[in-house]
């Protein structure tokens, strides 16, 4: 018997049907089916032992529609509907009134009769029937789909529950019916409106007017209904710089958060009230610290990093809360030590350089100041800000860079290191590989001795066996980078006590010159270190500039200018207060992201 893929058989057994589908001969050249009862596979001869195929039901145009609209039962046409196979010689473009049809006709079927349908209507009849619903795909006014992907669309809510098996059919039918008759009856449906709003959120830069006032009318119509994406989507349109359809209003953006919270205690809708309150976005500009410090809290709760850093703020200065400099302290070592991970991985978008440069502002302004420590601080701050700002756009990171890039150079100034060398060296290990912030892991040194040298490779070795990265800071060079390995020069050795094994030792601490591991001492390396920057650094020439505001801007400039020279800075002649040369490694934001000026 000529049997093809998914073909049915089927045999009576004491007066019941039992069915199995054909998948195929084995290596043996017998038939491979599995039983459509109990879903375990058997083998049958060519002859099929006493089964019958389930033949195919070839539909006229009428029995065609009415199938597609679900107008009669399906086993009106065939007992074995569930598994048998339907062909026509007939084409009939399924139109959204034909959906609207087969959904109210569906909405009150039970599960297994839905399936049945999508059998039917999706995969044995689809060329019969949905063929035309690949041809055109495009969005016609600029973000209302057209009437094909309308329809696919619709038929698709119901296809992705008949393939996944979750979600609510009842519920998806009900919508269905409710986008359909709202698009038949010349209204813009839900899925309509949602798809328009999707299309203009990626296509700002290009939206006119028009678009613009209809997009805001269907946001602004969501709203009214208490919509959470829409309430969500407006309040951060309309916070910061707006989003390009949306001006600034820091009120609506309030309204909007504050009916999201009553909806929902979400952390990062709070912390995002935290900094509206703490920076009086809505109070003329007076900062309403004790609403900040509620809402910081509940942002901490959540684990938001901007609200623990954010709290931390507000006990180290007091703001609507009793001063507890120890405790912001603390809590600022705990966000390092968390948030340093992403860096060591690689992960730059993360709050790192926030909390850094927190750090280094502490160690900067404490009684027990150390400046040095503060200047470490401020250049892991720089570093993760420019590799932040290389791969996401986040509001108040151009600001952040700017009070960097002020306080290295203050540091720079306090410790007396203004010319920046090619090379470190030291007497003390610990100051170029700090063990502190990677507690849980090992380390791994390797001394080789060749060409009257002797080097020492460094790496952090994790517990699995793979490799993670080093984050090397030196105030004196004005340095800091990540590093897979990082390699010192051994001069002057006048003691290396630590057996090696293969030229290799692991430790977990070093204290001054001396290593350990599970604290158990391991010996010494009594010599200089040395550590040589491995970038070959390009300089450009930094201009700052003043406007009316008395701010200082820093641009790049590509010709020769000195203190006092005129330039132009967007259509604005303006006077050079400052010249800098620096490499891309010295400033805060990546390069492209400087604007040029040009010498008049």
């Amino acid at each position: 018997m000529d049997l093809m893929d998914y073909d049915v058989i089927k045999r009576k057994v004491n007066g019941n049907w039992e069915y199995a589908r054909y998948f195929g001969k084995d290596e043996n050249n017998k038939l491979r089916f599995i039983s459509l009862e109990d879903g375990k596979e058997f083998l049958l001869d060519e002859d099929l032992n006493g089964w019958e195929k389930v033949e195919e039901v070839r539909l006229d145009r009428e029995q065609l529609i009415s199938i597609a609209r679900h107008m009669n039962d399906i086993k009106d046409y065939i007992p074995d509907a569930s598994f048998g196979r339907f062909t026509s010689e007939y084409v009939y473009d399924f139109t959204l009134e034909d959906l609207l049809i087969a959904c109210k006709n569906l909405q009150n079927c039970n599960p297994g009769e839905i399936i049945e349908w999508c059998i039917v209507v999706c995969d044995e009849l689809y060329e019969n029937l949905l063929s035309n619903l690949g041809e055109d795909q495009e969005f016609t006014y600029e973000g209302i789909p057209t009437e094909n992907e309308f329809l696919y669309n619709m038929i698709s809510n119901i296809l992705d529950w008949y393939s996944s098996d979750t979600g609510n059919i009842g519920e998806i039918i009900r919508n269905n019916i409710k986008n359909i008759e709202s698009h038949l009856n010349g209204n813009y449906s839900d899925y309509e409106k949602r798809s328009y709003i999707s299309y203009w959120n990626h296509n700002k830069c290009s939206i006119d007017e028009e678009h613009k006032k209809l997009y805001k009318q269907f946001v602004d119509e969501y709203c009214e209904q208490n919509d959470k994406d829409m309430l969500e989507l407006k309040a951060y349109a309309c916070y910061g710089n707006g989003n390009g359809i949306y001006e600034q209003d820091w009120q609506e953006s309030m309204s909007c958060l504050l009916k999201l919270m009553d909806m929902e205690c979400d952390p990062y809708i709070a912390n995002t009230l935290g900094y509206m309150y703490y920076y009086g976005r809505c109070n003329n500009g007076i900062p309403e610290y004790d609403k900040a410090f509620y809402y910081f809290s509940i942002g901490s709760a959540g684990y938001v990093y901007e609200s623990r850093y954010k709290l931390a703020d507000m006990f180290l200065n007091g703001y609507g809360v009793k001063q507890n400099r120890r405790l912001a302290l603390h809590m600022y070592n705990e966000l390092y030590n968390e948030t340093i991970k992403n860096i060591l991985t690689e992960e730059y978008d993360s709050r790192f350089a926030d909390v850094a440069f927190r750090l280094g502002s502490y160690m900067e302004k404490d009684q027990d100041y150390d400046y040095r420590l503060a200047l470490d601080f401020y250049l892991q701050a720089r570093f993760a800000l420019r590799k932040r700002m290389e791969e996401v756009d986040q509001y108040g990171d151009y600001s952040i860079a700017t009070s960097l890039d002020h306080s290295i150079d203050r540091m720079i100034d306090k410790i007396n290191c203004q010319k920046k060398h090619k090379s470190y060296q030291t007497d003390l290990i610990g100051q170029l590989v700090n063990t502190d912030y990677s507690k849980g892991y090992f380390y791994e040194a390797k001394v080789i001795s060749s060409n009257d040298k002797t080097l020492l490779k460094i790496k952090i070795v994790q517990r699995d066996g793979e490799h993670m990265n080093l984050l090397v800071t030196i105030p004196e060079m004005h340095y800091c980078d990540v590093l897979d390995e990082i390699t010192l020069e051994l001069k002057n050795i006048n003691e290396l006590s630590v057996e090696l094994k293969e030229d290799t030792f692991i430790f977990d601490e070093i204290n001054f010159n001396s290593f350990y591991l599970y604290g158990n001492y391991l010996g010494e390396i009594d010599a200089q270190f040395v550590f040589t920057n491995p970038h070959q650094e390009q300089t450009y020439t930094f201009v700052e500039v003043s406007f009316d505001d008395n701010k200082t801007y820093t641009y790049i400039s590509d010709d020769v200018v000195q203190v006092g020279d005129i330039v132009l800075v967007d259509d604005k002649e303006v006077k050079v207060c400052r010249v800098i040369e620096k490499s891309e490694y010295d400033v805060s934001m990546p390069i492209d992201k400087y604007k040029h000026v040009q010498k008049l």
